[in-house]
């Protein structure tokens, strides 16, 4: 049930475009009866608002990622005991020059917000008041109370992924007060 089968929905009703039939509708019913999922009740486990730290989870790409991010970011506040947040890449936050948000990725946080609604998004207003805006293209990984983890390609020949990962495992015993997580998670390794 929860979040996780309500994904599968989703992707089972972008998988089956084009005119509705009734056994399109069966089948996606039977997913949904086997979710128990009730997007107005379903909430995202209770996180402490008054913690130490917040994990932030950048949103990019489309719905598919953005699955995988909010996922990705949601299990390291389980595990660092952190208050949790989500929010859409900023224009400056962007691999490449000029920076901007690619069109899907707009649309991937609508889909994301439209489906899970804004309770899924955690402690914005935290995140807003204890995160440095730190921007990977200017090789700002670490400062003013912020840890960067960033695990894109451009970003981790700028600072290797291992590397991040030394600093973000220290971080989680010293006085950072900001984890922002900007990546696609999609590996393996990440969840075994």
């Amino acid at each position: 049930g929860g979040f996780l089968c309500r994904a599968l929905l989703v992707l089972e009703a972008a998988h089956h475009r084009g005119p509705a039939s009734s056994k399109r509708d069966a089948h996606l019913g039977a997913i949904d009866a086997a979710c128990a999922f009730d997007a107005k009740t379903w909430r995202p486990p209770a996180a402490d608002q008054h913690a130490k730290k917040i994990v932030v989870a950048i949103h990019h790409n489309g719905l598919g990622n953005q699955l995988f991010q909010w996922a990705f970011g949601k299990l390291v506040a389980l595990d660092a005991g952190a208050a949790f947040a989500a929010r859409k890449m900023r224009e400056d936050e962007g691999p490449v020059k000029p920076q901007r948000v690619a069109p899907h990725t707009i649309e991937g946080w609508k889909a994301f917000t439209d489906v899970f609604g804004k309770a899924s998004l955690g402690y914005q207003a935290d995140a807003d008041a204890k995160c440095a805006p730190l921007i990977p293209v200017e090789s700002q990984y670490r400062e003013k109370g912020t840890l960067l983890l960033v695990e894109r390609p451009a970003d981790s020949r700028r600072l290797a992924f291992p590397k991040q990962v030394q600093n973000f495992a220290s971080s989680l015993q010293d006085d950072t007060q900001c984890i922002s997580l900007l990546g696609y998670w999609q590996r393996y390794s990440l969840y075994a």
